[in-house]
């Protein structure tokens, strides 16, 4: 199954940030986040905002701005200089709320691996 993403930006300013998921070069679908948080050693823990939104070309099956749940992440994040890998394993409660993840085909106990490139 293809999602036509063509690339998943994260920007993160101090405690706070943003996710870009971009579809196209003209439809990008973007989700704040209202904390960034390094709770431990080794992780990372993000929450995103109860609302996103799309830049005005996108296809509806691609991105609809609105109301989305309130989404906490925590990752075991690795690496350094320029390159950082997030890890993770889904569960079943958090998959309830998550589109990107589901859509992918991801069920409980699927581990989630993210490599991040620093630009």
């Amino acid at each position: 199954m293809s999602l036509g993403i063509q690339s998943v930006l994260t920007t993160i300013t101090g405690a706070t940030g943003k996710v870009d998921v971009v579809y196209s070069a003209t439809c990008t679908r973007t989700t704040v986040l209202t904390s960034v948080e390094y709770p431990s050693a080794g992780t990372i823990k993000t929450t995103a905002a109860g609302a996103f939104t799309c830049t005005a070309t996108c296809a509806p099956v691609q991105c609809t701005a609105g109301a989305q749940a309130v989404v906490v992440d925590t990752f075991a994040l690795s690496g350094g200089s320029s390159t950082y890998t997030y890890t993770r394993v889904l569960d079943a409660a958090y998959l309830v709320h998550v589109s990107l993840q589901k859509a992918a085909g991801c069920v409980a106990d699927d581990t989630e691996i993210a490599t991040r490139i620093k630009q």
